[in-house]
């Protein structure tokens, strides 16, 4: 029997026919269900280790619906994307998530986008859209299969999800503007991407409405987030080639920063007197060019716990947590710091 028993997989039966049980004393034994009594639990759980039984992960979701594994998905063209090559933002995300989940007793799967995988249906409890889109697909695919989902910043324009992670991206811009205006900073461009989520389409409207109420000139340009450095490098050329040109450039992202710093070099404009460069999103990029680009630490780690929080209070039928939207944090560096500002 034991022989037998080690060429194939041992199952629940094995386990009740060892205790002397049925089959459905030991499923709610093993399920915690049911009102088994003290010793009969005893028998069983002796009995699981007598034969060996391992649970099957597979079978068990599909009878209880409960895999322990969440979701994450992130969709900006230019974070992670079935690697961990992605913007530092969405590094940090996924390692906050992760330590989260595992605390909880869950695993975290980084997915792909679930639009390109129709053929493979990932088994997952819930899932964590980083920055979706207006009117995102993969939010309504995620929806129409009934899986709990929470966003680390909202879907702009709409509020499909029970659960979000928000940040306070207006006050963020507000933060480093205020900073360019008090290095005589008269003339802002802002270099911004062209996905459209709420972290850059409030940025860019904040953007806006401050540079009118200081009486500051202002343009947006947008850049394909999957161009990088060298995207930036070539609309930077042609923007700090008119007159007259702008004295201080915010990036979306720091490898945005890095290409315009190129620009400007390549132009003989000097970094940080003659123009200030600066970026959205922190990074070691930022921090450890030659010339230390100042930008807004936007906190990923701490969205990606939080993201864990709202959705495990989702799975566990609460009403999801209240946290406070993230306040980015303005990291002043070299590329900024003019100190001969002019009026």
């Amino acid at each position: 029997m034991n022989d037998m028993r080690s060429a194939r997989r041992v199952s629940i039966r094995d386990v009740a026919e060892a205790a002397g049980v049925s089959i459905t004393t030991v499923s709610h034994v093993l399920n915690e269900k049911g009102r088994a009594s003290e010793e009969t639990k005893k028998l069983v759980l002796e009995a699981v280790e007598r034969v060996g039984y391992r649970p099957d992960p597979a079978a068990r979701s599909l009878r209880t619906g409960d895999t322990g594994v969440l979701g994450i998905v992130f969709r900006p063209s230019d974070a992670i994307s079935g690697s961990m090559n992605g913007t530092e933002f969405h590094i940090r995300v996924a390692g906050g998530a992760a330590t989260a989940a595992i605390s909880h007793g869950y695993g975290l799967l980084h997915m792909p986008s679930p639009l390109a995988t129709a053929r493979r249906a990932f088994p997952i409890d819930g899932c964590i859209v980083v920055s979706p889109t207006k009117q995102d697909p993969v939010l309504t695919e995620l929806l129409k299969r009934k899986i709990p989902v929470v966003t680390i910043d909202p879907e702009h324009g709409s509020n499909r999800t029970s659960g979000l992670v928000a940040r306070d991206d207006v006050s963020g811009m507000r933060a480093l503007l205020d900073h360019l205006e008090s290095t005589g900073a008269r003339r802002l461009l802002f270099l911004s991407g062209k996905d459209r989520n709420s972290w850059l389409v409030e940025s860019e409207e904040a953007f806006k409405a401050w540079a009118q109420s200081h009486g500051i000139a202002a343009v947006i340009e947008h850049v394909s987030e999957t161009s990088g450095a060298e995207g930036a490098r070539e609309q930077a050329v042609a923007a700090l080639r008119t007159k007259p040109r702008p004295d201080a450039i915010v990036a979306a992202t720091s490898r945005f920063a890095t290409g315009i710093i190129d620009a400007a070099r390549s132009l003989g404009i000097a970094v940080p007197s003659e123009l200030r460069v600066a970026a959205l999103s922190d990074s070691e990029l930022a921090r450890g060019h030659e010339t230390p680009i100042t930008a807004l630490d936007l906190h990923g780690d701490r969205a990606g716990r939080d993201g864990v929080e709202v959705l495990i209070a989702l799975l566990q039928g609460k009403v999801p947590v209240e946290h406070a939207a993230v306040i980015p944090s303005l990291r002043i560096r070299a590329s900024t710091l003019r100190r001969d500002a002019a009026g």
